[in-house]
């Protein structure tokens, strides 16, 4: 949780797109040895909807009113580091 919790989000009206670094529940049901198992890490893309104690959420769709949808919801607990991605409004591909 290098960045989580003094990542705030913006009320400049525009909503931030971001990358949510985080971890999954990894459960076996085999002879692993305990010693090799391990959360698995995933990274997942969309528009900053909600960011507190407790949960980050994140949505992959945003109308033309901002309102953000398809929401993800991660436990706070789960996500080591939230990066904010610029976007570039430019169509010279130069």
């Amino acid at each position: 949780m290098s960045n989580v919790l003094k990542f705030k989000k913006e009320d400049d009206g525009e909503p931030s797109l971001v990358v949510v670094h985080w971890l999954d529940i990894t459960a076996t049901a085999d002879w692993t040895e305990g010693e090799e198992v391990e959360p698995t890490p995933f990274q997942t893309v969309g528009w900053l909807h909600t960011i507190n104690d407790s949960v980050i959420k994140v949505g992959n769709t945003m109308d033309e009113e901002q309102k953000i949808y398809g929401i993800t919801c991660f436990p706070i607990g789960c996500v080591e580091q939230i990066q904010e991605l610029q976007l570039s409004t430019s169509t010279d591909p130069s």
